[in-house]
């Protein structure tokens, strides 16, 4: 699939919140959707707040990163389109646009924190999240060389 990742437009915003609400409510079953659903005007009015990256394809959005202060706020894909090469994309621009980058991670999120290891972020410490009392792991990118900044499979 042939993609591009460019900024975020207010044109985006409907297809980012239901990408945004969809990921979380699969990725974090251990959660009541709920939790997400009141959450979701909060989300949606804080986004253009934050630089946002959007991966498109085929006229379709199919996913987002969301940075702040060096912060990755989330990084969401489609269902449909996960393990297809656009979460590690949005990464990688992210990589390259900041070295110095943090996240906060669900510990039972056990495929998205193999996919951060993966990707060269490491776990500095863990806390609970008193939204929602799960354990967060909070990591921090540290290995540069792990991404091919150089190389995105599918960029237009």
């Amino acid at each position: 699939m042939k993609y591009e990742i460019r900024e975020f437009t207010s044109g985006d915003i409907e297809d980012v919140m239901k990408i945004w609400l969809e990921a979380n409510c699969q990725a974090h079953s251990f959660i009541p959707s709920s939790y997400w659903e009141g959450n979701y005007e909060y989300v949606r009015q804080e986004l253009p707040g934050a630089e946002i990256l959007v991966c498109k394809a085929e006229h379709k959005t199919r996913g987002f990163i969301g940075i702040q202060d060096h912060y990755i706020a989330g990084l969401f894909v489609r269902t449909e389109d996960q393990g297809r090469g656009i979460g590690t994309a949005l990464l990688k621009e992210a990589c390259r646009r900041y070295r110095d980058l943090s996240l906060r991670v669900y510990a039972k999120n056990v495929n998205a924190v193999r996919f951060y290891k993966k990707s060269g972020f490491a776990i500095q410490s863990s806390e609970t999240d008193s939204a929602t009392g799960e354990i967060e792991y909070i990591m921090r990118y540290t290995e540069y060389r792990k991404l091919d900044l150089n190389r995105y499979p599918g960029r237009m």
